[in-house]
């Protein structure tokens, strides 16, 4: 952190009319050590500004986390300084700087949205892109933005197949490079098909504790998602447990719209480790019907554990007292 850059904390700090908070994520990451070493930095500069640090063994990244809105992988400094003051002006007073014209159009945003943002701290372009976009997180709590530096946090970078900056991904669908249009993006975020949701976008809302919300929008669709089937196999708990959620909710309401996830369940469960076995098949169990019995009684003579074979049995049962 160079004078200019304190300058400037310095310099909203002074004009805080209260304490704000936010959180740092730990992770095994060795880059957790420049993130952490960024906000003992910040708050020494700017005493208003608490920074409650966590660990997370599930995460792989480390991330600065602004409300559940807007996150950070990345030391927001050099040219992204000056957006990330801007996120924690909307923290301190989520209207500011939210126009009705902005409202009006995050407004027309009703279904979750996961907008990645690859940027650099050198990128003259990226700070308009992330300044565009930081309102339509606080306006609509559907929309998540996640900040990623590209540079600091290459592999993703390259895993995503973002070669510039700045960058804008929407789940695996959409893609915006350069100077961005966020008119367009809102539109597309308007005129999606929940069907076609992402994982991203889906995870968005089960992480926030709505996962009926998810159970509720399949429902209406009377489809399952095909990202919902992939979270119901995720190796991260937190995201299996909220989906396993969801499933119940439409077990509950609908059995045989919650049938339709056996079979690409089944088609993936060789390949998955002991831990998402055993709720693969408790969720079989739980929506399958006397057609899937012989597959699970397969695993009987199988190279399986008595865990997964105890589970197994308990799945049969529950079809057969449900028939």
């Amino acid at each position: 952190m160079n004078s200019s850059e304190k300058e400037k904390i310095e310099k909203f700090n002074s004009e805080l009319t209260s304490d704000i908070g936010i959180d740092l994520v730990l992770t095994e990451d060795k880059r957790s050590e420049e993130l952490s070493r960024f906000c003992e930095e910040l708050t020494k500069t700017a005493p208003k500004i608490a920074v409650n640090k966590k660990k997370d063994e599930d995460t792989q990244l480390p991330y600065i986390k602004i409300d559940k809105r807007v996150i950070y992988h990345g030391v927001p400094l050099g040219t992204e300084l000056e957006p990330f003051l801007d996120a924690l002006c909307l923290l301190e007073n989520s209207s500011a700087g939210i126009t009705d014209t902005i409202q009006k159009q995050a407004d027309s945003i009703n279904l979750p949205a996961s907008l990645k943002v690859y940027v650099s701290q050198h990128c003259p372009f990226c700070p308009a892109t992330v300044k565009k976009l930081l309102p339509l997180a606080f306006a609509n709590d559907l929309v998540k933005l996640v900040i990623i530096d590209g540079t600091l946090f290459h592999e993703t970078a390259q895993q995503d197949s973002v070669l510039s900056a700045p960058t804008v991904l929407l789940d695996d669908d959409f893609r915006w490079t350069g100077q961005t249009d966020v008119l367009e993006i809102i539109k597309i975020l308007s005129d999606r098909d929940s069907e076609k949701l992402g994982v991203s976008s889906l995870e968005s809302l089960v992480g926030e504790g709505k996962a009926s919300k998810v159970a509720e929008m399949m429902l209406k669709k009377k489809a399952i998602f095909p990202a919902f089937i992939d979270m119901l196999v995720n190796e991260k708990w937190s995201v299996r447990l909220g989906a396993m959620v969801a499933m119940e909710n439409v077990i509950e309401h609908n059995i045989d719209l919650a049938g339709k996830v056996v079979d690409p369940l089944w088609k993936r469960f060789h390949d998955l480790n002991d831990q998402v076995k055993g709720d693969v098949i408790y969720i079989i169990g739980a929506s399958g019907t006397p057609k899937i019995v012989s597959e699970l009684q397969s695993i009987f003579g199988g190279p399986y554990s008595i865990e997964i074979k105890e589970a197994a049995m308990e799945a049969i049962q529950n079809i057969e007292e449900r028939s």
